[in-house]
């Protein structure tokens, strides 16, 4: 053939993307990493409010800057710039996990580019859709022993910043084999984003709080597993269609409110305004914005209903100021869901305090209504750390706040499957047969607990049996081995103390999880 190259084909070769296979680096300062770490979340700086220091994040708010290994001095040196107390380190994320679009930096232009495929490592940046959880930081890596150390001991400082949950080490070579390019590399044809965060930062207080409660309430067992899917079963849908008012907040805000009834127009007009509050720094209180909420309500009722919505606002009014009746008082006045709900809500002043409640007058719908409000008002970051780190739930929460927000953003980034969601011990020994190992398991928490709910069957071979009665108590004497001792729960009396037990140490129930797993 005349004039064609042997060696030609007619195939266009396409490189290959490596996305997955590189190291990505997130150049940051140590109080920057220790924030997220505490938000669960990587992302951009108006998460921050007025603890940001300025870092490579605030390069294009709404998307995370990642260096492919090599990294820029500059960048560095801008991480550090606002405090002199301020600590250079990098985060290390394994990406393996997502695909979509990204932005990408290539001889001094941005292009857009899907991620894994059309992304090379050769990159001189790239720029990721905020936010990402903070399960995808592989390793911590800072550039001297002081630098790390000085972390390791301003991290003691708070209590709800998970630094010891992952990898940190001390890297010279990074730091110094450093590219010269000047930060920041212009932006044209980059715009930013609008990322959400203050609803995924609620969910994660919500499912936190619900998951807590799963133990010793079928209602929180139930709820918490429809929390973290965006379509509830319709069983739950139909049985608890206020509460279920919030879960629409998160997934459909967009769904009509008066589908989940009068009461649950109202619980999720409060969730709602609750989340705008956080969004808005005032003096006000969240008992404040339900008050205001309840007040525009009541102004358009008539008769009765407009009667009990006063007679709610003038007893929520006395809880605040002077309470004058005690909450079983308030319970025998207000029969319905809603207004038991706020009581409950208002004559607490944590989520804390309310997981300390043990009142039979309470049902579990109720106590649910009060904890979704917590749960909202709080959010993630201000859980304390013990309820975070309950049922694995610091595991897990991040990843599924995070995709919240990329759904509520409309960003097109994925994270392949989310982690399964908890489920409380209540749940697993509910639904799993009794078996070997769920009784070794319940025979570990009832004794790591001093439950009182263990039995022993001893079998002995035939024979006559002496008992011997001393200062010391009385002993059996047989004759040759026993022929088998046996510890075994007692399922009813345990399921009753699991119900009743409002905390079992974390250690405890991740050591009874760990069990399970194996």
């Amino acid at each position: 053939m005349a004039g064609e190259d042997m060696f030609e084909s007619d195939v266009d070769f396409v490189k290959s993307g490596r996305g997955h296979e590189i190291k990505w680096r997130l150049v940051t300062n140590h109080q920057n990493l220790m924030f997220m770490l505490s938000a669960g979340m990587i992302m951009p700086p108006n998460g921050f409010g007025k603890k940001y220091y300025q870092d490579t994040l605030s390069l294009l708010p709404g998307w995370v800057p990642l260096f492919p290994e090599a990294l820029w001095k500059s960048a560095i040196v801008e991480s550090v710039s606002e405090q002199n107390f301020l600590r250079p380190c990098y985060a290390e994320l394994d990406l393996s996990r997502v695909s979509g679009g990204v932005k990408v930096l290539r001889s001094g232009c941005w292009e857009d580019a899907q991620f894994p495929d059309e992304v090379y490592g050769s990159e001189d940046l790239i720029l990721v859709p905020a936010p990402l959880p903070i399960s995808m930081i592989s390793e911590v890596v800072f550039s001297s022993k002081v630098d790390k150390e000085f972390c390791d001991k301003d991290a003691q400082n708070f209590s709800n910043v998970p630094l010891e949950d992952f990898k940190t080490k001390t890297a010279v070579t990074p730091f110094k084999k450093t590219k010269l390019d000047s930060w920041p590399p212009p932006i044209n044809g980059a715009e930013e984003r609008h990322v959400e965060l203050t609803l995924p930062d609620a969910f994660g207080g919500v499912v936190t709080l619900l998951s807590c409660l799963s133990n010793r309430d079928d209602v929180a067992m139930q709820l918490a597993g429809a929390f973290f899917h965006g379509t509830p079963d319709d069983e739950i849908t139909h049985s608890f269609p206020m509460l279920l008012s919030s879960h629409a907040m998160f997934y459909s805000p967009d769904m009509a409110v008066e589908q989940h009834g009068a009461s649950g127009a109202l619980f999720r007009n409060i969730s709602e305004s609750l989340v705008r509050w956080r969004e808005v720094s005032g003096n006000s209180s969240p008992k404040d914005i339900i008050m205001g909420v309840l007040e525009t309500s009541n102004a358009g009722l008539e008769g009765k209903a407009k009667q009990a919505g006063e007679r709610l606002m003038g007893d929520l009014r006395c809880i605040v100021q002077f309470p004058e009746k005690t909450l079983d008082e308030l319970l025998k006045v207000h029969q319905k869901p809603l207004p038991r709900s706020l009581i409950i809500f208002f004559m607490n002043d944590s989520s804390l305090d309310l997981l300390e409640i043990s009142n039979a007058n309470i049902n579990g719908y109720e106590f649910c209504g009060a904890a979704i409000l917590f749960g909202i008002t709080e959010g993630w970051m201000r859980m304390p750390t013990k309820l975070r780190e309950s049922n694995d739930l610091h595991l897990i929460v991040p990843d599924y706040m995070a995709f919240l927000s990329h759904s509520l953003s409309g960003s097109s980034l994925k994270f392949g499957s989310l982690p399964d969601r908890p489920r409380s011990l209540r749940e697993h020994f509910s639904e799993t047969p009794s078996n070997k190992k769920s009784n070794n398991v319940a025979l570990y928490v009832a004794r790591a607990c001093k439950w009182d709910c263990i039995n022993t069957r001893i079998k002995l071979g035939k024979g006559e049996y002496k008992m011997l009665i001393d200062g010391s108590g009385a002993s059996l004497i047989l004759d040759g081995d026993v022929k088998a001792v046996q510890a075994e729960v007692d399922q009813e009396k345990f399921m009753a103390f699991l119900r009743s037990e409002t905390d079992i140490p974390s250690r405890v129930e991740n050591e009874a999880r760990k069990m399970l797993r194996t």
